[in-house]
């Protein structure tokens, strides 16, 4: 709805007190309509030469805010950094192959420990048999059944034990069937009967380091895009708030012009003002959307929620000795540690190829005829028992002694990786020490800016009210404000992101996060 002023439309003004007098209050009245004009949509203009309107564009904001409704944008939802990290690592896509990763090496430990379960083998065999002539046919069945029973036990040594029931021809008997074998030097080591078993817990826990890394790795790059788009939402908003002040600046331009106390000149470089920050603000808003799909994607988020971060606190350096920490507990080291005390295993199995491969065997045995005839004349039980000695190894060994070389060059190889890795760790720490130093430099000396630039607005406001100053100015002095709030805030995201990463670096980044709770994102 128009508002007018009526003390012009009925004469008074210009009776009373003549045309120049009246013109200059016109132009007074003018600036201060058009300062008036605070909302979007709103301007200031002059018609019928004295009088003055106010148009507000109230019906099309009515009709922005009836289409765009809850139900069809949705409600921002609120997350906490904390939120935000627990469903990251509760729903991840990158954790979940890495589970699943984990759960296949624990099938594979599981299937090298049932080489040590107890074993029940049944047998059976069913046949034909004839003579040696060719006219003849079949003269008999050839038929067994039987069982085995069988385990090997951590020291190397494998026994089975097992009855048979046997037919051949006309004739048949019941059999049982003792084994014994024991390695006396290749393979006489617990270690090297366990290799496998051990080589599957090796294989675990590197699988279980590797999940671990991957929910730190998951974790920081949360912290990171929540930080990100906290900044860029804070960026966007600025910039949107110098688009509304440009605009307003350019409609007071355009009435100054139209009343006569401003140039064409200034009407331009208000407008060029403003179609600079509307190209920036469009920039803003772009990085925060990509900003927001980084961090849904991270929590399993669909692209078109909308989110609303709580800032959190900006976290401190704990009193520790962090190059120890990290020697300690980072995860990296710790797998090149493992694979040092595995290659060392490696080599003493390696050794042990080396020795000649002798076994000491043990059988017994017995048979029990069922002809009933044949057992008043023969003795229906035979037994009968045997030890020796078997050996089989080649003489030069020449495969063994070259894998003994390899596992060798293997660990002092590990060894050294293990070395260097714990001097590049110490520096890391290090440098990630020095860097959070320098900004907390920084993050004083942007404190030290606002200041400043808050002194300059307040001096602008106090020139701009006594004439001394334009607009521009004025404006000038709120961007260099909100540009240095900005600044601000991004260089205390570095530094709670650096925070967080130095954690990352010594292990102990999930310490700081509870554990997850049933933080329900998607009801």
């Amino acid at each position: 709805m128009p508002t007018r002023i009526p003390c012009w439309s009925n004469g008074k003004c210009t009776d009373g007190y003549g045309h120049q007098t009246c013109d200059k209050c016109l132009r007074l009245v003018a600036l201060e309509v058009a300062r008036a004009a605070t909302r979007h949509g709103d301007f200031a203009t002059r018609y019928v030469v004295k009088k003055l309107n106010i148009y507000l564009r109230c019906a099309a904001l009515l009709v922005v805010a009836l289409f765009i409704s809850p139900a069809r944008a949705g409600a921002p939802r609120t997350l906490t950094l904390e939120q935000a990290v627990h469903a990251a690592l509760a729903g991840n896509f990158r954790l979940v192959a890495a589970h699943l990763s984990l759960e296949g090496e624990q099938q594979g430990l599981e299937a090298a420990r049932a080489e040590f379960d107890l074993k029940l083998m049944p047998t059976l065999r069913l046949g034909k048999i004839g003579d040696n002539t060719l006219s003849s046919g079949t003269i008999g069945t050839n038929n067994r059944l039987g069982a085995q029973l069988s385990k090997k036990f951590e020291t190397g040594t494998t026994a089975s034990i097992g009855p048979s029931w046997n037919r051949s021809g006309d004739s048949a008997n019941t059999t049982l069937n003792l084994s014994v074998q024991q390695p006396l030097f290749k393979g006489f080591d617990r270690e090297v009967t366990l290799n496998g078993v051990r080589t599957g817990e090796f294989s675990l826990a590197t699988s279980q380091r590797s999940f671990e890394q991957a929910r730190i790795n998951v974790a920081l790059d949360t912290i990171a895009a929540y930080y990100q788009l906290i900044r860029d939402q804070e960026a966007l908003r600025l910039a949107d708030s110098l688009v509304e002040r440009l605009r307003r600046q350019a409609l007071v331009a355009q009435s100054k012009e139209h009343v006569g106390t401003a140039s064409p000149m200034d009407t331009y470089r208000a407008e060029i003002s403003l179609k600079d920050a509307e190209d920036a603000a469009n920039q803003a808003r772009n990085a925060a959307a990509a900003s927001g799909d980084r961090l849904k994607l991270l929590l399993d988020l669909d692209l078109d929620t909308g989110l609303q971060l709580a800032a959190p606190p900006i976290p401190q350096l704990d009193d520790l000795d962090y190059e120890v920490e990290a020697l300690k507990g980072r995860a990296e080291l710790l797998q090149l540690q493992a694979e040092a005390d595995d290659a060392a295993r490696a080599l003493r199995i390696a050794g042990n190829d080396l020795l000649p491969d002798v076994n000491l065997q043990v059988d017994y045995g017995q048979s029990t005829l069922s002809d009933p005839v044949l057992s008043r004349y023969l003795p229906t039980t035979q037994r009968q028992w045997s030890v020796y000695l078997q050996a089989s190894s080649d003489i030069f060994r020449s495969g063994q002694q070259t894998a003994y070389r390899r596992a060798e060059l293997r660990l002092k190889s590990l060894r050294l990786s293990l070395e260097n890795k714990s001097l590049e760790l110490r520096r890391q720490v290090r440098s990630q020490l020095a860097l959070l130093g320098e900004a907390r430099q920084r993050i004083a000396l942007r404190r030290e800016q606002i200041k400043q630039a808050e002194s300059k607005l307040a001096l602008a406001e106090v020139n701009f009210g006594h004439d001394m100053a334009d607009n521009f100015t004025l404006l000038e002095a709120e961007t260099e404000l909100q540009r240095s709030r900005l600044n601000l805030l991004a260089t205390e995201a570095d530094y709670a992101v650096g925070v967080y990463n130095l954690q990352a670096i010594t292990g102990r980044l999930l310490d700081g996060f509870t554990p997850a709770r049933q933080t329900e994102l998607m009801k």
